[in-house]
């Protein structure tokens, strides 16, 4: 609970059971950052969001579980994750507070009903739809009138979209191009970024003016310093092009893997010396 400005980064987090989630922001994740994570093999899901108002920042993550996320909150931007699962969004009674810009000085509750989310350059690759309704009496016609704020997506191996994601690129015969792999001496999670997904949409990277501000608070979306949000790296550190970046966690195209025991890169066929970014 009451996460206010905090970052969790770099992490691997596997194979939790039962009611456990890999990364659990309870309320108040008011300006959490949560970005170059792994996740994967998690029983319930690898990122719950549960009944905060935002702004939250989840960036750059790969989420390889078979439930990549679970809402019940708003004001949540999605910017360049992989997510190889669905994401299920539900609605509670429960309202809860928030607070002052980077502050826990409080200023009021709200209701915690999924709105206000954005979803900006990730790709989805679970066969199936990349969004179900939850409990708390969600059912599908309420989900599809969710006003999401959604562009630059990509959906792959038959991954399909909601309705209210008005633009997609769905590339349906595409398979998974993020795996996790149980090699030796230690296990990765292998990619392959293809460089015509940058030709299908323009995608500039996301920034504190393109999130705007949460419906709730009016607060806008900002690193935990008070700086302002620019998306410009990826996973690796790896400088975006900011005009129009690649989907997903990794910016450039190329294939590589990334060790999970040490989290340090192999890049196999980087094509940063080959190709503008």
């Amino acid at each position: 609970h009451g996460a206010i400005d905090t970052v969790i980064r770099g992490n691997v987090v596997c194979r939790t059971g039962g009611e456990c989630r890999a990364i659990w922001l309870d309320w108040l994740g008011q300006g959490t950052v949560v970005e170059g994570n792994i996740g994967f093999d998690n029983d319930n899901t690898d990122l719950f969001v549960e009944v905060t108002h935002g702004p939250t920042l989840v960036a750059n993550n790969i989420f390889l579980s078979k439930r990549s996320v679970v809402s019940t909150s708003r004001g949540t931007a999605f910017v360049n994750n992989y997510f190889a699962g669905a994401a299920l969004l539900a609605k509670t009674v429960r309202e809860t507070p928030y607070a002052e810009p980077h502050s826990t000085r409080l200023i009021g509750v709200h209701v915690n009903n999924p709105a206000d989310d954005r979803y900006i350059n990730n790709i989805f690759a679970g066969s199936g739809a990349a969004f179900n309704p939850g409990w708390g009496g969600m059912d599908q016609e309420q989900l599809d009138a969710l006003p999401f704020d959604m562009e630059g997506n990509l959906y792959l191996n038959g991954a399909v979209p909601p309705v209210f994601d008005k633009n997609p690129v769905v590339l349906a015969q595409v398979q998974p191009p993020f795996r996790r792999v149980n090699s030796t001496p230690s296990p990765v999670v292998e990619w392959s970024v293809d460089p015509a997904w940058r030709e299908t949409h323009v995608r500039p990277i996301a920034t504190s003016e393109r999130l705007g501000k949460t419906s709730v608070g009016n607060l806008p979306y900002e690193m935990p310093d008070g700086s302002a949000v620019r998306v410009d790296r990826d996973l690796l550190g790896t400088e975006r092009n900011a005009a129009n970046s690649m989907p997903g966690p990794v910016g450039i195209p190329g294939s590589g893997a990334i060790d999970l025991m040490n989290r340090c890169c192999r890049p196999r066929d980087s094509r940063a010396d080959k190709a503008p970014r």
